[in-house]
């Protein structure tokens, strides 16, 4: 009975063997398949990778298309390794299966199979330290993939924030509120970084320039109060207050200055420029005052 059984065990063992053995050599195939068409895309992408840096150095392509490529074949040629790996690890488990399944069929003695068996574990041990260290490779190759997908990421957010820059260059912003008076182009025209566009005159921030002769800024002095009566509306005064007197004539900043000859020089009283601003709440604007109209100033000597 126990060498009925025993017998019944080894031939339970030995069918066992071969189907390890027939699993192994189809796992060896795939493996063998997979390292295949890994080696055709790494010999692709190392085709790319020189065809981008030949277009480089004809200066025909940006750098990171030299980056991308560079890195699309740093990771086939790790996958390719982890494929080599799978492979050696395949045909080592098939050596180990075909040993164990011929040892099988040799016909041992029941009491030498546990002897086997354990010689058999040794085998399977070592093969799963090297597959181990395959999928120490294998995570290399994650690695890698990771980089190049942090770098593709990062050219994305690039891309898309130039993308959301162009849409704002299609709308112009003016710094200040206010009115247009010019209009130095037209539809169609391509506007150039720094061009004048338009020119705004704001309706809300309002003052008044009064070109005094020099004889006459002897008493005057920022915070004076002063008065402003329109041309346009004579019957109606604005009331405001000296806020600064020019560092220079007007004459003396025009586009064409005037130059006295020497022996042929006439003495000319000239005319400084004083602003004065208007209180707030009284210009009623945009009904009212605009820029260049004519206007009579008058100053209160003693209201500093």
């Amino acid at each position: 009975m126990r060498a009925e059984a025993a017998r019944q065990s080894a031939v339970s063992i030995l069918e066992s063997s071969r189907a390890a053995a027939h699993a192994r050599r189809a796992a060896l195939a795939s493996a063998i398949a997979d390292r295949d068409g890994v080696h055709a895309l790494r010999e692709r992408t190392a085709l790319d990778l020189s065809r981008a840096e030949e277009l480089f150095t004809r200066e025909l392509v940006a750098k990171q298309f030299v980056d991308n490529a560079r890195a699309d074949a740093r990771v086939s040629a790790a996958q390719f390794a982890a494929a080599e790996q799978r492979v050696a690890q395949a045909q080592r488990d098939l050596e180990s299966a075909e040993a164990d399944a011929r040892m099988r069929e040799s016909g041992f003695e029941p009491q030498q199979i546990g002897l086997r068996t354990a010689e058999a574990r040794v085998l399977e041990a070592r093969a799963q330290e090297q597959q181990a260290g395959a999928l120490v490779q294998e995570v290399r190759v994650r690695e890698a993939e990771r980089d190049l997908a942090a770098a593709q990421l990062k050219e994305a957010e690039a891309d898309l924030s130039m993308a959301v820059l162009n849409v704002e260059y299609t709308e112009i912003r003016a710094p200040i509120a206010g009115v247009v008076t010019r209009k130095n182009v037209e539809p169609g025209q391509v506007a150039q970084p720094g061009q004048a566009l338009l020119a705004i005159v704001s309706l809300d921030d309002v003052w008044v320039i009064a070109n005094l002769k020099e004889t006459q800024l002897r008493s005057i002095r920022p915070g004076m109060r002063a008065e402003v009566v329109v041309d346009t509306f004579s019957d109606r005064t604005w009331k405001g207050t000296v806020d600064s007197i020019a560092a220079g004539t007007g004459s003396r900043f025009s586009l064409l200055p005037p130059e006295n000859a020497t022996g042929n020089w006439v003495k000319i009283v000239q005319r400084v420029p004083v602003k004065i601003v208007l209180d707030p709440g009284q210009t009623l604007n945009p009904h009212t005052l605009r820029a260049g109209m004519s206007a009579i100033v008058t100053i209160h000597l003693r209201s500093r």
